[in-house]
């Protein structure tokens, strides 16, 4: 499937995702890997959750939902997710997005951290996001329908994940 094809098929389906909190979850996830920058290291999760349980599989790892503070820490996740296989895995999923750590539930409109429960100076929002189309509290990174920006989503909505670890402890 060719790239186009990939994104006209994704367009037509966007709506149509499952919207269900798994009650029986085992946190056992598929990590790629571990791979270290500026003092952290990162893994894609394959596994999909919901915000709250993606970032329980990360704790339990020892580890968080990312928290992107700098364009230079964006342009590395997005040149990661692109020398990956995760392309392939999107395109066989027929979904692009992950969960991050910023989520505005606490105070509407006002997006934080949830590990260390911070404001962020960057971000990398889509245009016209966040909107709070509909109850949405959980920030996700899109790639590459909307060109690896962020976009607020459903918490509950089940999508793969990027955990984050502090190596310099």
């Amino acid at each position: 499937m060719s790239a186009s094809e990939y994104l006209e098929m994704k367009l037509k389906t966007d709506a149509n995702y499952q919207n269900v909190i798994p009650l029986d979850i085992s946190y056992d996830i598929d990590i790629t890997g571990w791979f270290p920058f500026n003092g952290h290291c990162y893994s894609f999760v394959e596994t999909k959750f919901n915000s709250v349980n993606a970032q329980k599989s990360c704790m339990k790892n020892g580890s968080y939902l990312i928290e992107i503070g700098s364009e230079s820490e964006n342009k590395w996740v997005v040149d990661f997710f692109v020398r990956s296989k995760l392309p392939e895995k999107c395109a066989e999923y027929m979904e692009c997005a992950f969960w991050i750590g910023f989520t505005d539930q606490a105070l509407e409109g006002t997006f934080s951290w949830k590990h260390n429960n911070v404001n962020s100076e960057y971000t990398n929002w889509g245009t016209n996001e966040p909107n709070n189309g509909g109850d949405e509290d959980c920030a996700v990174f899109k790639a590459p329908s909307i060109f690896y920006e962020w976009n607020d989503d459903k918490c509950p909505k089940l999508m793969m994940s990027v955990c984050e670890m502090d190596t310099n402890m």
